[in-house]
């Protein structure tokens, strides 16, 4: 079979020869990214096309290797002869052999081979052999006997010559060669070493049709196009300008830059782990932009045992919630680096406002990751992928968003991937927008609730897992620094020798320390370009700020650049800046308004009622960056000397008048804040107000009672001297919450002093005995709760008291509680016993009930045949724990009534002891006095089983009698 012939023939050479260059060309493309996953700047290797003096059609240039290819176009795909492979391809290949002595010399071919198995075996012997020593005859190493069979001959021997050895006919293709130039002006000996070197390196590709070659192409430059149905307006562009190159003779052509000269710039989707790899260096690249560092992380596998149901997607959603600064970010990032060792992932951040669409990370995906000028959208990537020649993993894309702020951005991340196979989406949230947000879902999220640091973790993060180091640091500081993000400041003042203990501390001083004070030594206005920054994030609602915005905030470039080397601003890839931690930008915000306030640059009215609107339910979704603002700016108020505290007054004026925020502020948020809110609280308790003065005053005890004593003490001592009797009760109510030794005698002062008044309130029919009894009964109160911590305070003071009734009654009921109380109340009880009278002896009842004291029975058997202030029943009570015969024998004594009204405190406890005694004990009493059975009845409705069955009869008879209108 032979080639084709004429101008038509040309043609079809030429096309087959820039198809199959350009499919080389797209083979070195696609191998530039084995030599490099992020391979786009990486060089590829180059072909030189129609290269002058012969030498191939295509000399392909990879890896430090060469390729001389001979292009024989064949449409009808016939067979090569041997003697046309020698004549038409040897000797061309033949002008390569000097100049790449070492290259792979290749026939491309769209025929087949034909029948000449022999001779194959004959070249390939060359390939085997090795090089030709150099003191060797060629001639010297072929076999001379055997005959080298296949159809046709080389030199029109006749048939009954027989076939050529392997000598005779490696001297006849010399001989064609010397037809040709070089060779027919070089020794035989240069030839056949040459040529030996040559056929040593040789290769076929047989059966590479025009039409199977164009195939091949479709599908390389299918899998690299944005729009798949440019495919072919692609090719034929890429064939013209190859061509147009090519006929300019020998022309070396760089086939990534052709590639991307071409339009086609992105990996081809046929390398789908060419994809995976160049993700992993975009993930680490933004994670690290996110401030993750995997080198510091101390809890890197916590997604362990919890990932099952989202991989195999029947839940595809993973929700992190938790507060700002607990690590939802690190937690999301740590995930990211780990899957997309195995999985392509795109990690990007959730815009500050506005949905989250499946268009932001098809523009990760695509741009940035594959390169590709469009992102191809998620529901047609898969097949393309298929199509382009590669295998899908399941799942085959994770996608990460950090930062999603309401309720609403995580609705629009449930339906822009809810319905797209094989995808599994995780973000971060705040526990309460994702607490709402998963409930939307139809459970198809996975909630993980992201915890602060163990104390482990946090021992080390911050020591290193140095015991000694860690034992050094305060109490205080430990627990403070559980929380992720404090956690790491701490790390960093630590260098400076600062150990601050508060949350708000923390964030104090690494701003002033590590960022302010820096700037200040290059830039004197560092505070006013700064309240100039957090002033447009809280105002014109700003953020992030653009290099235009940081020069009208005063900032130069230097200063710019200097706070991205302090860490404090970080670059997006749009060329934006942002504070490197959301809860950090809070804080800049906050300053920014503490120092407009203080200046009076800005009304406090107006303030309050913004601040006011970020405790709201429902909010403006650019108010979600501004969650911790007003915490901080109450804080740095109250920091910022008498100034910052009557800005603060100024607020909470405004802010008291919602009944609502005032019970969440100054019983809730405020006590968060520590000492530094304490004046501002007290100030606040003096001066409450208006018509919801009383609501205010509980709140703020509320509060005062959460922030540690040693902070609170000096105040609310002062306070119980107030002339409000509100304001007294509210202190006595803090101490009552939080009790401490210390207030033990102003708290005894003052319930003296208020049970004196409402007896002489009372004496003289005055209007406050009301007011003055509930003073008494909170003191008494803080009291019983503040005098287990001092026994002896208890103890003495029962001994100095020279009056009688209440107050006696109020110490001796303390003495139960106290943890060494049986020792006191042997040394005071003989003391007790004749002060007290009425019904404060029930106090002395409850000690002879605590401590079981059989000393005393003889006390309960006077007691129980009291009638007054429920002395019996108590009595009867202490009377169990000591002699339980006695107790079922003596209580008939309390009569009906009593042990009806007293049932909790009689009935209850001697069912407990013997329900058997019990129901004889009732049986007996309901026979001895049958018109009381009923009210025993009654008295044992919570324990029905003491009833005996004689007793339900004689019940049923009476109700009978009483039916049929007999005398009960």
């Amino acid at each position: 079979m032979s080639t084709q012939a004429g101008g038509s023939a040309n043609l079809y050479g030429v096309s087959y020869q820039m198809l199959w260059s350009l499919l080389e060309a797209s083979e070195l493309v696609v191998e530039s990214f084995d030599l490099r996953p992020s391979g786009m700047d990486q060089a590829a290797g180059w072909l030189v096309v129609e290269p002058s003096g012969g030498g191939g059609d295509v000399q392909v240039f990879k890896r430090g290797q060469a390729v001389v290819q001979q292009l024989k176009a064949k449409s009808d795909g016939g067979t090569w002869s041997f003697r046309s492979f020698v004549e038409e391809v040897l000797p061309d290949l033949y002008r390569a052999a000097d100049r790449y002595p070492d290259a792979t010399y290749q026939l491309v071919t769209e025929g087949r081979m034909g029948l000449w198995e022999d001779a194959k075996e004959f070249l390939e012997y060359f390939g085997k052999s090795g090089p030709l020593p150099d003191d060797t005859n060629a001639l010297d190493l072929l076999d001379d006997n055997k005959p080298v069979k296949f159809a046709g001959s080389l030199e029109n021997e006749k048939p009954e010559d027989g076939k050529p050895t392997s000598k005779v006919l490696f001297t006849q293709i010399v001989n064609v060669l010397k037809q040709h130039a070089p060779a027919n002006a070089e020794s035989d000996d240069t030839i056949q070493r040459k040529l030996w070197r040559l056929l040593g390196h040789l290769d076929y590709q047989w059966k590479q049709g025009l039409e199977e070659v164009r195939d091949k192409l479709r599908q390389r430059i299918s899998a690299s196009v944005n729009l798949q149905e440019f495919t072919d307006e692609k090719l034929d562009a890429m064939l013209g300008r190859l061509q147009s190159l090519a006929a300019k003779g020998e022309h070396r052509i760089d086939a990534l830059k052709f590639w991307r000269d071409s339009g086609l710039r992105g990996i081809p989707l046929s390398r789908w782990d060419l994809i995976r790899a160049e993700a992993e260096l975009n993930v680490a690249k933004r994670t690290q932009d996110r401030g993750y560092r995997n080198s510091e992380d101390v809890r890197p596998q916590w997604f362990e045992g919890v990932l099952g149901s989202w991989h195999d997607g029947s839940k595809p959603f993973l929700v992190l919630a938790g507060e700002s600064g607990q690590g939802k970010t690190w937690f999301l990032a740590s995930l990211a680096e780990y899957l997309v060792k195995d999985v392509p992932c795109v990690f990007f951040p959730a815009p500050q406002s506005g949905d989250i669409t499946r268009e932001q990370a098809e523009k990760v995906l695509g741009n940035e990751v594959i390169g590709l000028d469009l992102a191809i959208p998620f529901g047609n990537l898969a097949q393309r992928v298929k199509d382009a020649g590669s295998e899908l993993p399941n799942p085959w894309l994770y996608i990460f968003i950090d930062g999603i702020r309401s309720i609403e951005q995580a609705r629009s991340v449930y339906s822009a991937f809810g319905s797209v196979d094989g995808i599994r989406v995780a973000f971060t949230a705040p526990s309460s927008a994702a607490k709402l947000a998963i409930e939307d879902t139809f459970d198809r999220a996975i909630p993980v609730a992201v915890p602060d640091f163990s104390l482990a973790e946090a021992k080390r993060y911050v020591a290193d897992d140095d015991f000694y180091r860690w034992e050094k640091l305060d109490p205080e500081i430990r627990s403070t620094i559980r929380r992720p993000l404090l956690a790491n400041l701490f790390v960093k003042l630590g260098k400076d020798g600062y150990l601050p203990k508060h949350e708000y501390e923390l964030y104090d001083a690494y701003f002033q320390r590590r960022i302010l004070n820096p700037l200040k030594v290059s830039q004197p206005f560092a505070e006013g370009c700064f309240t100039k920054l957090g002033l447009a994030a809280w105002d014109v609602q700003s953020y992030t700020w653009s290099s235009l915005s940081t020069v009208e905030a005063g900032l130069r470039v230097e200063d710019v650049l200097n706070l991205v080397g302090l860490g404090w601003l970080v670059e997006d890839l749009d060329g934006s800046y942002r504070v490197w931690h959301d809860r950090l930008l809070s804080w800049l915000m906050a300053w920014s308004l503490t120092m407009e306030l203080c200046a009076g640059n800005r009304d406090a009215a107006t303030t309050a009622s913004e601040l006011i609107r970020l405790f709201r339910t429902h909010r403006l979704p650019a108010d979600r960056i501004r969650d911790y603002v007003a915490l901080d700016l109450f804080w740095l108020l109250a920091n910022h000397g008498t100034q910052g505290l009557s800005v603060l007054d100024g607020i909470f004026a405004v802010i008291e008048e919602d009944w609502m925020l005032v019970q969440e502020l100054y019983s809730e948020n405020l006590p968060t804040l520590g000492r530094s809110i304490v004046p501002l609280l007290v100030r606040r308790l003096d001066r409450a107000g208006g018509v919801n003065r009383w609501l205010i005053i509980q709140s703020i005890s509320k509060g005062l009672a959460k922030i540690p004593g040693s902070e609170t003490e000096p105040a609310l001592l002062d306070l119980l001297d107030h002339e409000s009797d509100e304001t007294r009760n509210a202190a006595s109510s803090v101490f009552r919450m939080r009790p401490t030794a210390t207030a033990l005698p102003k708290l005894w002062q003052r319930y003296l002093f208020a049970i004196s008044m409402e007896e002489e309130e009372r004496d003289s029919r005055g209007e406050n005995v009301r007011d003055w009894w509930v003073e008494g009964l909170t003191h008494r109160q803080a009291l019983y709760r503040c005098g287990p911590l001092d026994g002896d305070w208890i103890e003495q003071t029962i001994s100095d008291l020279c009056i009688q009734g209440e107050p006696l009654a109020c110490l001796t009921g303390i003495v139960p509680r106290l943890g060494d109380g049986m020792q006191r109340w042997q040394r005071v009880k003989s003391s007790l016993r004749n002060r007290l009278v009425d019904q404060e002896r029930t106090a002395f009842t409850d000690n002879i009930f605590a401590w079981r004291d059989a000393e005393e029975i003889d006390w309960l058997y006077d007691e129980i045949r009291s009638t007054k202030h429920f002395r019996a029943p108590l009595a009867l009570r202490a009377l169990t724990r000591i002699d339980l015969d006695q107790a079922f024998a003596r209580l008939a004594d309390l009569g009906s009534d009593l042990i009806r009204s007293s049932r909790q405190w009689v009935v209850r406890p001697l069912a407990a002891l013997s329900k058997e005694s019990l129901r004889a004990r009732i049986a007996e009493m309901m026979i001895n006095a049958p018109e009381q059975q009923w009210e025993y009845v009654v008295a044992v409705q919570d324990q029905p089983s003491v009833l005996s069955l004689d007793s339900f009869e004689s019940l049923l008879d009476d109700l009978v009698t009483r039916m049929r209108g007999g005398a009960p």
